[in-house]
C-alpha cells in the first residue's frame, strides 16, 4: 500500500487537514478542521501548544498512519518575505547565490543569520534591449521552521515538506488552466491576514502579506454593535454581506431607512426590543468600509505588480480561505474590482470517496485549498520539480535520503536473501527430487537386471526343457511299440492298472496293480513279462514277486460241478517290473 498524503494548513484561527490516497488517480480520503491551539500564556504570542496540536491530529489520523505518511505542512505567512530580483546573464550555477546576495541588501526587515533563503527561477526577460534573468527570492525565519518541526517532534513524525501555502497553491489547478504569459491572482482571506499571490505559468512571481483579516472585521462589528466578539462572529457567519438595492453613496437616505426599520422593529417587539438589534441594511453599512479596505489592498497589489513586471496585468482573480466562504462577499468584491473573480475549487480534480464530503462541499471547499495543495506537493517532495520550494532543513533532507537509501538497501538485501533462500530451497528440493529419481532409476535397473537374470535362467531352463522334451519325444517315438503293448495289456486284463511308467534311454521301470487273487495276479504278471521279453528290446527283465499270503480257501457258486475254489481273496496287489533297454 502506498503512503497516505497529508496536508496540514496551520491558520491563525483554524488548522485544516486533508488526507489523500495516491491511487491511479489521487483520491480524497477525509478532511478535518480544528481550532489552532495557540498558547494562552502571556509573552508567547503565536506559540502553538504542541501536545494539544498533536492530540487533535491523532484524534483524526491514527499515529501508525502518520508515521508512514508523506506530510506537507505550512509556514506562517508573517514569517515569509518575497522579493523579485533581476540579474545579468551569468552561469546558472551562480544565479542562486547572486540572487540571495541581491535580496539581502534590499529586503526589509534587515536580513540576519536567523533567515533561510530559497529561489525560484522565472526565466529570461528583455528590458531596455538587455537580457536579464528574473528570479523570486523567498526568505523565512529559521525560528518559524524550528517551531513547525517541534510540533510533530513529540511523536517522531518528520514532514517531507515545509513551505508557505503560496508556493504550492498552483498544484490544485489542472495543467490546462495555466496559459502562457498569463498572470493569475490568488487572494487568501484569512482570520488575521489577507495574503495575495500572483502566478505566471504556475510559478509564483509576486507575494504580499497584509495584516488585516476576519478577526479585525469581527472586532469592529463587536465594537460598533456593542456585542461580544463571539456574537459578532455568529452574525457574520449567518448573514454574510447582505445584498441591498440602496445607493451606498446616499448616506442620508440610508440613515433614514435604518432608523425607520429600527422603529418598526421596536413597535413590533414592544419595550422588550433590544437596542443592539441589527437589521440587514445596518449590517451592510458596517461591511462597507471593510469591503473597501479589501478592494484597496488588492488594487494596491495589482499596481505594484504591474510596475515591477513592466506593464503586466493580472487577468483572473481567485479567492480562498475562510473569508471567501461568507455569503455574498465574492459578488460584492467582484462588482467593485471588475474582471473574472471566483472561488477556488480544490477538490474539482480529486476523486471524492465519501458522501459526507460531497454534501459539505459548498461550505468546506475554499478553506481546504491550502491543505490540498500541501498534500499534493508532498507527493512530489522526494523528487522535486524546478520551482518547488521546500524549507525542510538540509540535514533532515540528507538524513531522510540516507534513511531512504538504507531502506532501499535493506529491501534489496531482504529481496536478495529471500531470492537466495528460495533458490537454495529450490536447489535443495531439486536435489532431493534428483536423488529420488536416481534411487527410483537404480531400483528400476536392479529390477530390470533381476528380470533379465530370470529371463536368462528361464531361457536356460527352457532350453533344458526343450532338450528333455526332445529326448522324451525321441524315447516315446522309439518306444511307441512299448506303449502300444501296455495299452493292449490294459485292455485285455481289466483288472490290471499301471500306476507309473519310467522310461529312459537305458532303463524301463513299471509300477502297477493287479486286482485279483494271488494265483491269477502271478499269472498275469508272468504273462506280461513274457510278452515284454518277446519284444527283444529288453534285457534283464526282473519282476519283484508278489509277497506270499496265507490261503483262505473259499468256494464260489452253488454245490455242483461248476463250483470254483479260491485260495486267496481278490484284492489290489502291486508289482514292480524293471528291465534294461537294448539300443538298436
Amino acid at each position: 500500500m502506498l503512503s497516505l498524503l497529508v496536508g496540514i494548513d496551520i491558520g491563525s484561527y483554524y488548522t485544516k487537514l486533508v488526507v489523500l490516497e495516491p491511487k491511479a488517480r489521487i483520491a480524497l480520503q477525509d478532511t478535518f478542521i480544528f481550532r489552532t491551539p495557540f498558547s494562552a500564556i502571556s509573552g508567547k504570542d503565536n506559540e502553538i501548544e504542541a501536545k494539544v496540536f498533536v492530540d487533535e491530529i491523532t484524534r483524526f489520523i491514527p499515529l501508525k498512519l502518520l508515521h508512514c505518511a508523506k506530510i506537507g505542512i505550512s509556514l506562517c505567512y508573517s514569517s515569509v518575505t518575497a522579493l523579485p530580483v533581476f540579474l545579468p546573464l551569468m552561469p546558472k550555477k551562480e544565479l542562486g547565490f547572486a540572487a540571495i546576495n541581491e535580496a539581502k541588501q534590499k529586503m526589509i526587515p534587515v536580513t540576519t543569520v536567523d533567515h533561510i533563503f530559497e529561489t525560484i527561477f522565472l526565466g529570461e526577460r528583455i528590458a531596455g534591449k538587455t537580457s536579464r534573468y528574473e528570479l523570486l527570492v523567498i526568505r523565512v525565519d529559521r525560528a518559524s521552521i524550528n517551531k513547525t518541526l517541534a510540533l510533530l517532534k513529540g511523536i517522531n513524525v518528520v514532514p517531507v515538506l515545509i513551505t508557505p501555502n503560496s508556493c504550492v497553491l498552483p498544484k490544485i489547478m489542472p495543467r490546462q488552466f495555466w496559459k502562457k504569459e498569463q498572470s493569475v491572482v490568488f487572494a487568501d482571506i484569512g482570520g488575521s491576514s489577507i495574503h495575495i499571490s500572483i502566478y505566471r505559468e504556475a510559478s509564483l512571481v509576486f507575494m504580499r502579506h497584509v495584516v488585516y483579516g476576519l478577526h479585525d472585521i469581527i472586532q469592529d462589528f463587536s465594537h460598533q454593535l456593542g456585542i461580544s466578539e463571539a456574537k459578532a462572529e455568529d452574525i457574520i457567519k449567518e448573514k454574510g454581506v447582505p445584498a441591498i438595492t440602496f445607493n451606498l453613496e446616499d448616506k442620508i437616505a440610508i440613515s433614514e431607512e435604518i432608523m425607520r426599520q429600527k422603529y418598526e422593529i421596536g413597535l413590533k417587539q414592544g419595550l422588550g426590543a433590544s437596542e443592539n438589534e441589527v437589521n440587514l441594511l445596518g449590517l451592510r453599512m458596517l461591511w462597507q468600509p471593510h469591503i473597501e479596505r479589501i478592494i484597496q489592498e488588492l488594487r494596491r497589489s495589482f499596481v505594484y505588480y504591474k510596475e515591477q513586471s513592466e506593464g503586466r496585468r493580472s487577468e483572473d482573480l481567485y479567492f480562498l480561505g475562510g473569508g471567501s466562504q461568507l455569503n455574498n462577499i465574492i459578488p460584492q468584491l467582484t462588482t467593485n474590482i471588475g474582471g473574472a473573480c471566483s472561488v477556488i475549487l480544490p477538490f474539482s480534480e480529486i476523486q471524492l470517496s465519501k458522501e459526507r464530503q460531497i454534501q459539505d462541499m459548498a461550505y468546506t471547499t475554499p478553506i481546504f485549498s491550502g491543505a490540498v495543495a500541501l498534500a499534493l506537493a508532498a507527493f512530489e517532495a522526494k523528487s522535486p520539480k524546478p520551482g518547488m520550494v521546500n524549507f525542510l532543513p538540509k540535514d533532515i533532507m540528507r538524513r531522510e535520503a540516507l534513511l531512504a537509501k538504507r531502506l532501499v538497501l535493506l529491501v534489496a538485501r531482504t529481496f536478495l536473501l529471500v531470492v537466495s533462500s528460495l533458490l537454495a530451497a529450490h536447489l535443495f528440493f531439486a536435489n532431493l527430487m534428483i536423488k529420488n529419481d536416481i534411487r527410483e532409476t537404480e531400483s528400476k535397473i536392479e529390477n530390470i537386471q533381476r528380470t533379465a537374470s530370470k529371463l536368462i535362467d528361464l531361457e536356460r531352463q527352457k532350453s533344458l526343457v526343450n532338450q528333455r522334451i526332445t529326448e522324451v519325444e525321441n524315447i516315446a517315438r522309439n518306444s511307441a511299440y512299448l506303449i502300444n503293448l501296455l495299452e493292449d495289456v490294459a485292455s485285455v486284463y481289466k483288472d490290471v492298472l499301471f500306476n507309473k511308467l519310467t522310461l529312459s534311454k537305458t532303463k524301463l521301470e513299471i509300477y502297477g496293480q493287479a486286482t485279483t487273487d494271488f494265483e491269477q495276479a502271478n499269472s498275469i504278471i508272468n504273462e506280461f513279462k513274457e510278452r515284454l521279453h518277446k519284444l527283444k528290446i529288453l534285457a534283464n527283465l526282473n519282476v519283484q514277486p508278489i509277497e506270499l499270503e496265507k490261503m483262505y480257501p473259499e468256494i464260489i457258486g452253488p454245490l455242483s460241478n461248476q463250483q470254483e475254489v479260491l485260495l486267496t481273496q481278490p484284492k489290489a496287489r502291486g508289482f514292480n517290473l524293471t528291465a534294461d533297454i537294448i539300443n538298436k
